[in-house]
């Protein structure tokens, strides 16, 4: 689906109109990737803290049951859903 998009913002390349902003655009996403990498890893490791800490917890208080919901609770906790 990213690709996708990316293929959008190539193509746009052709009018010259958008030129410029699509290839702004572009290079946003490409100096990103040092950001994502490591905005991934620290969602990873509260992921993991959360899973750990819920797991220990007694039955009744546990928020977290599957890794998957951990890493979305990390992630949409990052995103400022509280």
């Amino acid at each position: 689906m990213l690709f996708m998009w990316k293929d959008c913002f190539w193509y746009l390349r052709i009018f010259e109109d958008y030129q410029y902003l699509s290839r702004m655009i572009l290079d946003v996403m490409y100096e990103m990737r040092y950001f994502t990498i490591i905005f991934m890893i620290a969602i990873f490791g509260f992921a993991q803290a959360f899973y750990y800490v819920s797991n220990q917890s007694d039955e009744e208080h546990q928020f977290i049951n599957t890794w998957f919901d951990a890493f979305r609770f990390s992630f949409l906790t990052a995103l400022g859903n509280f």
